[in-house]
């Protein structure tokens, strides 16, 4: 297990991907801050509630190192398939951190309370263009860390081929 997070660590960009996932949570946020207030006060900055925009960060991070440990070790070599596998596992854990928040840690959103939730689990109590985003927002994550990992597989065969000349 440890040699397989440090092949991880060695050869991803690990810091880019938080960056990523940052920018991406920030714009959501950004975006849709006008629906967050929530029963807890949690600091803002500039109209921006920080505890969404850390949530996401972390969480859409979290996912894709999890994503990029459970690949090396099951050698995922079709794209469609990681995708899938990164969905399937996004909207797991999405639903279970949602849940257990709502539930068991009592963060209730407030500003968009008035909203039904989801069925069985009761929980994304938000608009509907608001819980679609919320199911959107790690696979355009996982297609933009994606096509930047082709990229680096582009930039990195581009330098062999010239240092071949």
């Amino acid at each position: 297990m440890y040699k397989t997070i440090k092949k991880i660590i060695k050869n991803n960009h690990l810091g880019q991907y938080l960056f990523i996932s940052f920018m991406l949570s920030l714009t959501w946020v950004f975006f849709a801050r006008d629906e967050y207030g929530y029963n807890y006060s949690f600091y803002e900055y500039k109209n921006i509630n920080i505890f969404p925009l850390t949530a996401w960060t972390i969480g859409l991070f979290s996912i894709y190192l999890f994503f990029l440990y459970v690949n090396n070790n099951l050698k995922m070599k079709k794209a469609t398939r990681e995708f899938i596998f990164f969905v399937i596992v996004y909207w797991l854990l999405l639903l279970s951190v949602e849940t257990i928040g709502y539930h068991l840690f009592n963060i209730n959103n407030v500003a968009t309370s008035a909203y039904a939730g989801l069925p069985l689990c009761n929980c994304m109590h938000a608009p509907r263009w608001m819980q679609y985003s919320y199911f959107m927002l790690g696979p355009i994550y996982f297609v933009i860390c994606a096509l930047f990992d082709n990229k680096k597989k582009i930039i990195k065969k581009l330098k062999k081929a010239s240092s071949l000349n």
